[in-house]
């Protein structure tokens, strides 16, 4: 199948061996807004860079230029080992059990030459797996798979014609090749591979003669469960899958804007030196008044201007170069094969865009004003640090002429802490949404139990004293399955969930002595609890769980004839199936806990990503925002564990809330004067002496370009400005950041600590107030008494 390179205008993510997935990763543009991230993987396949407004709709669909590099970097992942690995485990696994049944007295004894025959094709198909797939180039791979599977097929298809048919043990097997179909082909091979393998399930129902109404039952039960199987499989590798691709598309983009993060760039720079590249042209781009505008408008504004700006600059470019958010208002562009003229004409390009863009925003959104700074290589330096600094350099000096401020509308908003503390958007939780698909997942595999108990009932002739066993059983499972379509409108699932689970450790070993015990037909129902609960429950819950359910599959198979539903022990084909179904029930398991393991993991990635500030590793405004609620909600009592942290109290002790606010006063002039990389040298040198100081009694945030925020609690009103007071003299311990004399920054404090009828808001603008208060004086002439002194 011919593959598809993915494209940032869609975000077409691909499968993993290169088709693209429709559902792919959702929309990146409100990652930055929400704490609890994990929207990015929902199916909104809507996502694309914001184009210029005034261009109209008609450049929506083309692929986004300005990310060559981050789309090369995003290529799909074609798993090639775990696949390889997986395939061979399914033939060592088959020359096993056939080995087993060959020469135990637990199977079936196959004659000499069709145990040798088939084990010898076996060993060959493990042999091409293990030496030829790692060799083969992308799409010889899929087609060399494609004939594997075929081959697959045909053995399993000749053994079960030579051992039973319709009623032959080996039919099992087919579990296994369409779990590893479900989980490693692409959904579109997937579906006919899965059509085809029904297909051949069914086949004995046609050319045995022999086939009995059990046998009937038996293929019919094992349809269901491989159906359902796939089903599972498929829903959890693909949110396995969009998760780990959203963890690779957080280590290489920025998230807020689509284009390349700071250190996606330099990997992008070094690659191109590294290429022989003859020239090429850096250009950073720094936007001017953006903290004005967030203070005027709120965060959510701000962060919009950030997504028009991406989307401007990639406007300006090909599908060759590189736009990157190196830093919180600074954009680097590489341009591959760029002079000094060929820099000069995107220069010009890029100002007729942003000036038509900002003739459509005038009066209604603050518009894109940017200072720009263009280095060449080789000329002007031969890595990227020094041609970032003459790009930097010239930057301080286009903004040394005044600048007419970006956000000046027909409205303005008053500036205050509610644009900070405006709750985000609603996300998407993926396990959130498992758990609320788990009851109709539980109804359908409960109504198939029953609907199949019933046809066993019907089709078979079940002793008189079982029968109302069988139809008591069947309408359990029944009411059982209504139970969780009416839990799957309801607004909790777990109490369904709980009775379901209790009911299903409760119904195994009736099922199968009403049922002719070891000679049921409805033996490979038992994927059905297996697979659930390797679905929805995670770790040694999911194996406890699945452990008990085959401890009792074993006891009511082996003890069904202390029973009288069936008599004397196993014969041969029932011990293999027995044997068969152990291994597919140890393969799902493992597989579908491996798919739930990489989800977890990537989640919390993703979490941990949404939460801290990549420059300083401070934790960000979003956190901010939450654990502020979070303290205030539960002020009277504190619980054990609290938010990221902020240190719980004793319980019945009301120790109080209390904010610090701290602000690098006259950054922009550090940032004109000496540069970014000395101003972000500041930033971090601020957060290690805040983190240092307050140690494990507090949390230090990062909630603007140069504020900070200290959550921390306190027993008196009075120790707030104790602590405050400690930080200041943290920040006056002068630590040189380079060999350049600087002039010195200073950084002012305002702090605020909760009563009694205060919510976030108001403590967040009590601080803010505090803090203005303080840069006021200051600035009257009236020395630095209350401001620290960090150079």
């Amino acid at each position: 199948m011919d593959s598809e390179t993915p494209t940032l205008n869609g975000l077409e993510s691909a499968d993993a061996d290169g088709s693209t997935d429709d559902a792919a990763l959702a929309p990146y543009r409100n990652w930055a807004l929400q704490h609890n991230v994990i929207s990015m993987l929902g199916g909104d396949t809507a996502w694309r860079l914001h184009p210029d407004p005034a261009a109209g709709r008609e450049q929506a669909g083309e692929l986004i230029r300005g990310n060559g590099a981050l789309l090369k970097q995003l290529e799909p992942d074609l798993d090639y080992r775990s696949r390889v690995r997986s395939m061979a485990a399914l033939w060592v696994t088959a020359v096993i059990l056939e080995a087993i049944n060959h020469f135990t007295p637990i199977g079936i004894m196959a004659s000499d030459a069709n145990y040798y025959a088939i084990t010898g094709l076996a060993l060959f198909a493990l042999a091409v797996t293990v030496l030829v797939f790692p060799r083969l180039a992308f799409r010889n791979f899929i087609v060399l798979g494609q004939i594997t599977l075929s081959f697959a097929y045909a053995l399993i298809a000749i053994k079960c014609a030579g051992t039973g048919g319709a009623s032959s043990p080996y039919a099992v097997l087919w579990v296994f090749v369409i779990t590893y179909v479900a989980y490693f082909v692409a959904r579109s091979r997937a579906i006919p591979n899965i059509m085809a393998i029904t297909a051949m399930m069914l086949a004995p129902l046609a050319y045995d003669e022999s086939v009995t109404t059990e046998a009937g039952v038996y293929l019919a039960v094992l349809v269901a469960a491989c159906l359902v199987l796939a089903y599972t499989v498929v829903a959890g590798r693909d949110l396995s899958r969009r998760a780990e691709r959203a963890v690779r598309y957080l280590a290489m983009a920025d998230p807020l804007t689509g284009v390349a993060n700071l250190r996606s760039f330099e990997s992008a720079a070094d690659d191109l030196m590294q290429s022989g590249e003859q020239q090429f042209a850096l250009v950073l781009a720094d936007v001017n008044g953006l903290k004005g505008a967030n203070v005027a408008f709120g965060y959510e504004i701000g962060d919009d201007l950030l997504r028009r700006l991406a989307g401007l600059l990639c406007h300006a470019c090909d599908e060759r170069d590189q736009v990157a958010r190196v830093r919180g208002d600074e954009f680097a562009v590489l341009l591959p094969g760029a002079g000094e003229a060929e820099a000069a004409r995107w220069l010009e390009r890029f100002e007729a865009l942003a000036a038509r863009h900002n003739e459509w925003v005038r009066n209604r959104f603050p518009r894109i004003e940017v200072a720009t700074g263009v280095a060449l290589y080789p000329s002007e330096g031969t890595r990227i640090t020094q041609l970032s600094e003459v790009a930097d350099r010239r930057i301080r000096e286009a903004k040394s002429a005044v600048v007419r401020p970006p956000y000046e509308v027909d409205v303005t908003a008053a500036p205050g802490a509610k644009h900070l503390l405006q709750p985000a958007a609603s996300v998407f939780d993926p396990r959130r949404r498992q758990l609320r698909r788990a009851p109709l997942n539980s109804a359908v595999r409960w109504l198939l139990t029953g609907l199949a108990l019933i046809a066993y009932s019907v089709a078979t002739d079940v002793p008189v004293e079982s029968e109302s066993a069988v139809l008591a059983v069947a309408a359990a499972s029944i009411l059982l399955g209504l139970g969780g379509l009416a839990a799957q409108t309801g607004l909790s699932p777990r109490p369904y969930l709980r009775i379901s689970d209790v009911c299903t450790l409760l119904l195994i070993a009736p099922i199968i002595w009403t049922t002719g015990g070891w000679q049921t037909p409805l033996m490979p129902a038992m994927i059905f609890p297996v697979a659930f609960y390797a679905q929805f429950m995670a770790g040694w819950q999911a194996y406890g769980r699945v452990l008990a359910a085959v401890t009792l599959f074993s006891a009511a198979f082996w003890l069904s004839d202390f029973v009288g539903a069936a008599e004397g022990m196993p014969d041969a084909p029932a011990r293999t199936l027995f044997m068969a179904l152990l291994t597919a029930f140890a393969l799902i398991t493992l597989i579908l806990q491996h798919s739930r393991r990489a989800t977890d993991i990537a989640i919390e990635t993703i979490r941990d990503a949404a939460s801290f500030d990549p420059l300083t590793g401070a934790f960000n405004v979003h956190a901010f925002r939450a654990d502020l609620e979070l303290m205030v909600e539960t002020v009277a009592y504190e619980p054990p564990a609290t938010s990221r942290g902020v240190p719980g109290g004793v319980r019945g002790h009301r120790s109080l809330p209390a904010l610090i606010v701290a602000d690098v006063d006259d950054f922009r002039v550090v940032n004109k004067r000496s540069g970014h990389l000395v101003g972000d040298a500041v930033l971090k040198s601020v957060t290690e002496r805040l983190r240092k100081t307050i140690g494990d009694n507090g949390a230090v945030y990062r909630i603007d370009s140069d504020e900070f925020a200290v959550l921390l609690k306190v027993d008196a009103v009075e120790d707030a400005a104790v602590v405050a007071r400690r930080l200041r003299q943290a920040l006056e311990r002068r630590t040189p950041l380079n060999a350049a004399p600087l002039d010195s920054v200073s950084v002012s404090f305002g702090h605020s600590v909760w009563r009694n009828g205060l919510t976030p808001v108001d403590l967040v603008d009590e601080a803010k107030a505090g803090l203005s208060r303080e840069q006021a004086v200051r600035g009257a002439g009236e020395g630095r008494r209350g401001g620290a002194t960090l150079l």
